[in-house]
């Protein structure tokens, strides 16, 4: 796609026109993918919403999701918590395992606890079984990832982490 925009007979002028453009020929050559991986960028996740939204998972590949963990568990700026008693009380709303009384003061996640928060991402995938054929849907998945973390930093006091 990159070429396609240094085309000189290339009326498209923008990266977001030239993926939407290529994504929507293989949408045309019939390519209907389940599932697209992408990093963080908002106009590939743009194009591949236009092309597939009613038919592809969009999700983010690994790498850049460790990555992004990664780099919150390393910013060392102190910020206010915006995990205030009203969205602790939306979360336990939809979560009954989240306390809506605890409000933690915090503080940033340690180095020793960083490869644990990174571990808890891995291996967790609808189309990965949990077990011999046992296979757990995406929103059994996020539910149990929720709880993991919030039980993690409720154990820590990690208030930045769960904020």
């Amino acid at each position: 796609p990159d070429d396609l925009l240094h085309d000189p007979r290339n009326t498209i002028n923008s990266r977001v026109k030239v993926l939407k453009e290529f994504f929507l020929s293989l949408r045309r050559s019939e390519i209907l993918p389940t599932f697209v991986l992408v990093d963080k960028d908002a106009g590939q996740i743009a194009a591949i919403q236009e092309a597939w939204s009613w038919t592809a998972n969009i999700q983010l590949c690994l790498w850049h999701v460790k990555r992004a963990i990664d780099r919150k568990l390393q910013d060392k700026k102190y910020k206010s918590s915006q995990y205030t008693a009203r969205k602790a009380k939306k979360a336990n709303e939809q979560f009954h395992f989240i306390d809506a009384s605890w409000i933690p003061g915090g503080i940033l996640c340690p180095q020793e606890k960083r490869k644990e928060v990174l571990n808890m991402v891995k291996g967790l995938h609808p189309l990965i079984p949990i077990s011999r054929e046992i296979f757990l849907t995406s929103m059994k998945i996020y539910y149990q990832s929720v709880e993991e973390m919030y039980r993690f930093c409720r154990g820590n006091n990690l208030v930045h982490l769960w904020d």
